[in-house]
């Protein structure tokens, strides 16, 4: 692993712990109890230097992986196997359909805190209201980027009234 990807990594982890931690009011004493890790560990984990033991797991996956020709990802999913497949078998239940990878690969350009959120904001809703969600980002996506820029001013200011 080269060290911009090493360094976007730690940055998407440190972004991702920041994120965790604003959202549930923890200290970062209280973030490394939950995650059972010293202080020093963790500060190390938010910090900006791409050397903590986190990158140094995924180097040492990426080069198992390697050994198939495999990417990081696609190992990892390996790893954990569906139920279905925890025989041992190394067939996955299918592949992703192209949609999908599309779909990931347009999530894979924003952060994960925001990936959070935004799997969040769909818990509690019914199919139906998952539905009517999708149809509308569906419509927005679609609609001229001086459209889209005047609607998200209202939704801004909807929510700052709120």
């Amino acid at each position: 692993m080269e060290n911009a990807g090493k360094q976007k990594i730690q940055n998407q982890l440190r972004q991702f712990l920041k994120e965790y931690r604003t959202v549930n009011g923890l200290s970062a004493e209280q973030a490394a109890d939950n995650l059972q890790v010293e202080i020093a560990t963790y500060r190390t984990l938010e910090g900006r230097k791409p050397s903590n033991r986190v990158i140094s797991v995924l180097e040492y996956l990426e080069k198992i992986a390697s050994l198939n020709k495999m990417s990081l990802c696609s190992f990892i999913n390996l790893l954990e196997r569906s139920q279905r497949t925890e025989s041992g078998s190394n067939q996955t239940k299918r592949s992703l359909y192209s949609w999908e990878r599309e779909l990931l690969d347009k999530f894979d350009k924003v952060g994960i805190p925001l990936r959070n959120r935004f799997l969040k904001s769909f818990t509690d809703k019914s199919g139906e209201e998952i539905k009517e969600l999708l149809v509308c980002l569906t419509q927005i996506a679609a609609m001229t980027k001086s459209k889209r820029s005047a609607l998200f001013a209202l939704v801004k200011e909807m929510v700052a009234d709120a």
